[in-house]
């Protein structure tokens, strides 16, 4: 079989590492269950060379990891060992790496280490692995399916942050956008998470940031174009935001530049390519709400530049009706626009400035915010100086929705003014009315114990599903975490108590809800070149 064909067993006692591929690593691992030990040394590393000789020859060592892992070895500076650096942010030799079979890291741990550490971060690793065997777990029911996508390889101006959409159509079908390396692709998900038919669409140099689906099978995209790269390894966002119309069949009907310019030239104003855009339609306009670079300086000047959201409408056919409408400076990066009941549209943004401080509504129409700021009250704005000092907003803008009368905004707020690296975070609920007085505040503390970093918002009904966790982040060596899952309504009620779902679940995870118990999530899978969809329906 592949074990006995492609590893070597070594003259000497010790540590047999896989001769074959990495990727037929990856392969071997999810055929046996195993996760992967990678030794990411160089040849230059004297700490590199010191493990081989005494550590991986020892044998309590090599009975260890021989029965509990596929071992690899890799020179970090010989064929994929660039991509690889890249892809788990190496940064120094030797790294001991434990990898899971869909190319997940579990743990990682720099510098060498004597016989016993050795050991037990093996051990550790196990444990951390096995969290991951979520399948037969008593308080849900969870389908999978694996789609594999025809996307670059990572290493290939690849990055290991990549771009998902997934928002629901029509008629049971569903459409997931990803962006890996330098492309973005489009294909249709089933409501049982299977993939319908050929990929839909895919664009070169593009940057899918929202997908608006029609009743007819057409797609309303905001897609930022991405500059060349200079080098092979860089990751470059894109600073140009396009408005593109898409066919049911995949055809590119329009296509219109809505903002921006690649650096290089004087520029007034860009894309601010971090941010997320919102493309909505009312049937006779449809709307795009984002946020910019605005640059302040003469032309023979260093840019000096401020975010601001901005707004802008076309016509059903994707013609420009206004120019873009430029709004409060420090808009926090992720903005959300929805509709009233007549087709009006209205849109929300958290600032972080000492100026305007907080959650914001605007009547598109009127062209005005309502100051202050909806949220928080102004007892509870810091001080100017402090604001300034550590520069973030009072919390994370995740979703906006007009419910029976009253605007919802779902946001994570933060336990204090910086929402930077170390803060803890849980998603809230605010109900409030077109003046901005604030009707219900309601903090979900869906997993008190875990920095509820990252949110994922789907409506259901007149409810709403949220799913929280810390995500694949830095602080948990950039694992899979647990993700809890509520459903609320519009008071911030509990409809469908938290549901704790295990790892793989990830932070660039979307969910679309189909019920109030069940719900599809989708996951990028290795090297995101391919997606994992779960069809969970809790019990």
């Amino acid at each position: 079989n592949a074990t006995t064909k492609e590893k070597e067993t070594n003259d000497e006692d010790g540590i047999q590492f896989f001769k074959g591929t990495w990727e037929e690593a990856l392969e071997e691992a999810l055929s046996t269950n195993k996760p992967i030990f990678l030794d990411a040394y160089t040849s230059w590393c004297g700490p590199c060379h010191w493990m081989s000789n005494n550590i991986f020859t020892d044998e309590q060592v090599a009975e260890f990891y021989n029965k509990n892992f596929i071992n690899f070895k890799q020179d970090m500076e010989k064929g994929i060992g660039p991509q690889l650096t890249s892809y788990y942010h190496v940064s120094a030799y030797p790294t001991l790496l434990f990898i899971d079979g869909k190319g997940r890291q579990i743990l990682s741990s720099e510098g060498s280490k004597k016989v016993d550490p050795f050991i037990k971060l093996g051990e550790k690793a196990l444990v951390d692995f096995k969290l991951g065997e979520y399948y037969d777990d008593k308080s849900y029911q969870v389908e999978r399916n694996s789609i594999e996508i025809d996307a670059e390889y990572i290493g290939n101006r690849g990055s290991r942050v990549v771009e998902i959409v997934f928002k629901k159509g029509y008629n049971g079908i569903n459409y997931l956008a990803m962006h890996a390396g330098a492309n973005s692709h489009i294909i249709k998900i089933n409501d049982d998470g299977e993939k319908v038919g050929e990929e839909l669409a895919m664009f070169e140099e593009f940057v899918i940031k929202d997908i608006l689906p029609l009743k007819d099978g057409s797609l309303l995209i905001a897609a930022g174009k991405v500059p060349p790269a200079p080098r092979k390894y860089v990751y470059i966002t894109p600073e140009i935001l396009y408005f593109i119309k898409l066919s049911p069949e995949g055809k590119v009907i329009k296509q219109t530049k809505i903002i921006g310019q690649f650096e290089g030239e004087y520029r007034k104003k860009w894309f601010q390519a971090h941010s997320n855009v919102e493309i909505k339609s009312n049937g006779s306009q449809i709307a795009m709400f984002f946020t910019i670079h605005e640059n302040y300086s003469k032309p023979d000047e260093k840019e000096t530049e401020y975010i601001s959201d901005a707004f802008v409408l076309l016509d059903l056919k994707g013609n420009l009706l206004s120019e873009v409408q430029t709004g409060l400076q420090y808009a926090e990066a992720k903005v959300a626009m929805t509709m009233d009941d007549k087709g009006n549209f209205y849109t929300m943004t958290m600032n972080n400035s000492s100026y305007v401080y907080g959650l914001t509504l605007m009547d598109r129409r009127k062209k005005e915010y309502k100051i202050p700021p909806v949220w928080p009250p102004a007892s509870e704005k810091p001080e100017s100086d402090a604001i300034n000092a550590r520069y973030y907003g009072p919390g994370l803008l995740q979703y906006a929705s007009y419910h029976k009368g009253d605007f919802v905004a779902i946001l994570s707020s933060a336990e204090g003014l910086n929402i930077g690296h170390n803060t803890n975070m849980d998603p809230m609920l605010l109900r409030f009315d077109k003046n901005g007085k604030v009707l219900a505040e309601r903090t979900l503390h869906v997993s008190p114990e875990v920095n509820d970093r990252y949110v994922s918002v789907h409506p259901i009904g007149d409810n709403f599903m949220i799913a929280s966790g810390l995500g694949n982040h830095y602080k948990n060596k950039y694992k899979p975490a647990e993700f809890d899952v509520m459903v609320v309504d519009g008071q911030g009620n509990e409809v469908v108590a938290p549901t704790r779902i295990k790892a793989p679940f990830g932070t660039h995870s979307k969910i679309i809800a189909l019920s109030n118990k069940t719900f599809i999530w989708v996951d990028a899978g290795r090297y995101y070149k391919s997606f994992d969809i779960f069809k969970l329906t809790l019990k």
